[in-house]
């Protein structure tokens, strides 16, 4: 066995006691700092992600309301006569702090097809170059730039070759007379209405966008039919506003009985009025978007007011 000398000695159970606790201090210390700064980078990638969704949102109702009232040979879709009239931008202005909803229209320039043979008639149904891009329900402007029509499309008849659309007055359809403004004939060219409408669903709180015939048959509606496959375009939203800024001021240049505007805004509005809403829709200038989202987890100790 070895010998000991005077000066050497070990530590007590004490000491490695003190040690220990000292050491499990800092452990839980460094712990600490790790999981605030864990939670506080999962809050902040939340936060990214909700800010990116929202930011996709707004520039696509952006879009899509910069499109509003685009038609074919330079004219409107709210200028354009025959079976239906429409108004390129329908607001519906929710309740107190309920969002609010808008249908846009716009000619589709990418569905261009032509038609291929004279009609009879006003009333007669009219022989397309392909319906491929169409479908029964659909809203479609047809013209040959000295006249024009839109329409709804009532059904698609496929006879050998001929394709051709049937529009008549039926239940439940837009068509308010078979009858359009003019007999078409080759050299007319026939373009989709696109209706789409932006709203929140109250159920799931996800920002949709919707298109089909159907958003043009109730644009307006305070709850939303089914609409084909609406897209999702986010999740977690609790409010949807838009303020349109009208340009009410100078001459009526285009003889539509509404003031063209000098270049200025005049004033800014939250909803339509409907006796004017034609002449405002068409002096709007600027549109304020603003969206309402939250996180998927809510933080911790945090209160959502009522």
């Amino acid at each position: 066995a070895g010998e000991r000398t005077g000066n050497e000695r070990g530590a007590t159970l004490i000491e490695l006691m003190v040690a220990m606790v000292a050491a499990l201090l800092t452990v839980a210390a460094m712990m600490g700092v790790f999981s605030v700064g864990q939670r506080l980078y999962r809050t902040q990638e939340q936060v990214s992600d909700t800010q990116q969704n929202v930011r996709v949102s707004v520039d696509a109702i952006a879009r899509d309301l910069r499109m509003a009232n685009f038609g074919p040979c330079g004219a409107t879709v709210s200028s354009f006569g025959g079976a239906i009239q429409l108004l390129p931008i329908t607001h519906v202005n929710g309740a107190g702090a309920a969002p609010d909803q808008v249908a846009i229209m716009y000619a589709d320039g990418n569905t261009e097809v032509g038609v291929d043979k004279q009609m009879p008639s006003e009333s007669a149904a009219m022989f397309v170059t392909d319906d491929t891009p169409f479908k029964v329900d659909d809203i479609v402007i047809v013209t040959d730039c000295a006249h024009s029509d839109v329409l709804q499309i009532t059904n698609i008849n496929i006879v050998g070759g001929d394709k051709s659309f049937v529009h008549n007055a039926v239940a439940g359809s837009l068509n308010q007379t078979a009858s359009l403004s003019w007999s078409y004939g080759p050299g007319s060219k026939v373009y989709k209405v696109n209706c789409i409408r932006y709203r929140i669903d109250a159920a799931t709180a996800e920002l949709r966008r919707e298109t089909g015939g159907s958003v043009c048959q109730t644009p307006g509606a305070a709850v939303a039919p089914a609409v084909g496959n609406p897209v999702v375009l986010a999740g977690n939203v609790e409010g949807l506003e838009l303020a349109y800024g009208l340009d009410t001021n100078g001459a009526d240049a285009d003889g539509n009985g509404c003031n063209d505007g000098d270049g200025t805004i005049d004033a800014w509005i939250n909803t339509f009025v409907p006796a004017t809403q034609a002449c405002q829709v068409s002096q709007v200038r600027a549109v304020r978007v603003n969206v309402l989202a939250r996180t998927g987890t809510p933080q911790k100790d945090f209160s959502y007011p009522a």
